[in-house]
């Protein structure tokens, strides 16, 4: 039951012929982006507390909100607080992630040097490569919506070099252009 909330996802654009679906609304969004993030966070503690016997459908739930988020054709990453606040609270805790795990080395630390991680090194290791994926992606994105940015801006230099004037479609393309990376770049 936890697990379904924490993966439930936007609702679905309105099928041709059906009557319109409202838009979800921010309120709505920020709510449901934290049930999430609270709903991840808790599953996580509940398996180190192990109140939940596998950690397979974790990563599974991991993994799925990971392509929920790069299969949406939305250039915002809807799930981007969600991993940003998975990577602030959940990968630091030395129970879930070894800083062996962490530093890219094998289990070769003393014992005693730091507490057991309730999950394994290859679940550890595949949780961090799942976070590195999604933010490899995330980077990628901004870089693109950097680019775009960019040559929307030139274009507008060389208008309003040869012009002298810059028209309204020109303007409205680099704000669109500028608001959606400053979207993407803030996390808002």
């Amino acid at each position: 039951l936890l697990i379904k909330g924490v993966a439930a996802t936007a609702p679905p654009p309105a099928k041709p012929g059906a009557p319109p679906v409202a838009a979800e609304t921010d309120a709505e969004r920020l709510a449901r982006l934290s049930r999430k993030r609270s709903g991840l966070r808790l599953l996580f503690e509940l398996y180190v507390v192990s109140l939940i016997p596998q950690s397979k459908p974790l990563l599974q739930l991991l993994h799925e909100l990971v392509t929920e988020d790069l299969a949406a054709h939305d250039t915002l990453h809807p799930n981007l607080a969600l991993f940003a606040s998975f990577a602030k609270t959940v990968l630091v805790d030395p129970l879930v992630v070894s800083a062996a795990v962490r530093q890219g080395s094998s289990s070769a630390l003393p014992e005693g040097a730091a507490p057991a991680c309730a999950f394994s090194e290859a679940d550890q290791r595949q949780i961090l490569q799942t976070v590195r994926d999604y933010y490899g992606s995330v980077a990628r994105t901004l870089e693109g919506t950097f680019r775009e940015m960019r040559s929307i801006e030139k274009a507008n230099q060389r208008t309003l070099l040869s012009k002298g004037e810059l028209s309204d479609e020109a303007s409205a393309a680099y704000e669109r252009a500028r608001k959606l990376h400053e979207k993407l770049l803030t996390n808002d």
